[in-house]
């Protein structure tokens, strides 16, 4: 026998869901989530946190690499933002870069991410690569069209956060 319940999700509860679908990179639980009504353009949002997007989540998530870009897909492709930054103006591709993921990289930018996207440090996702020796992700990056020839010195002349140095990157190899 069918059941005339229906039951209502808060939005409280569908964003907790949808985070650890997320963070557990489980596209079908995703995909329950969003078609309930959770949003995919949610942000970490509290006392302690660090406004972590959705993509951000599943970047760090745990897993392969293919189920983290399965559930980048589908979020993407259900509007999440992929220039989307968190509190301290970081991207997706920041994380992927700074975390060492080239394929996501690639996927990320193919969906129209900026390659140059600057933080709040004025660090770019290739700084951020160089500095962590991710070759890869410096090499996806660069055939990525990311600009080689940045500091974090911004436009205006000012120093981004490094107190006073600026940072050039170099190319490994």
């Amino acid at each position: 026998m069918g059941s005339d319940r229906m039951v209502v999700y808060s939005p409280a509860v569908l964003r907790s869901a949808l985070f650890n679908a997320v963070v557990e990179a489980n596209v079908e639980d995703v995909r329950l989530c969003v078609d309930r009504g959770a949003s995919v353009c949610w942000r970490d949002e509290g006392e302690d946190s660090c406004g972590l997007t959705a993509l951000q989540a599943a970047i760090c998530a745990e897993g392969k690499t293919r189920d983290k870009a399965e559930v980048l897909r589908y979020l993407i492709s259900q509007g999440a933002g992929v220039d989307d930054v968190d509190y301290v103006e970081s991207s997706a591709l920041h994380f992927c870069a700074a975390l060492g993921n080239p394929e996501l990289i690639d996927l990320i930018i193919k969906s129209g991410a900026c390659p140059n996207a600057r933080d709040a440090e004025e660090l770019t996702p290739l700084h951020l690569a160089v500095n962590q020796g991710h070759e890869r992700c410096v090499r996806a990056l660069l055939n990525n069209w990311a600009k080689v020839d940045v500091s974090d010195t911004d436009a205006s002349g000012s120093q981004g956060g490094s107190g006073g140095a600026t940072r050039v990157v170099s190319v490994p190899g």
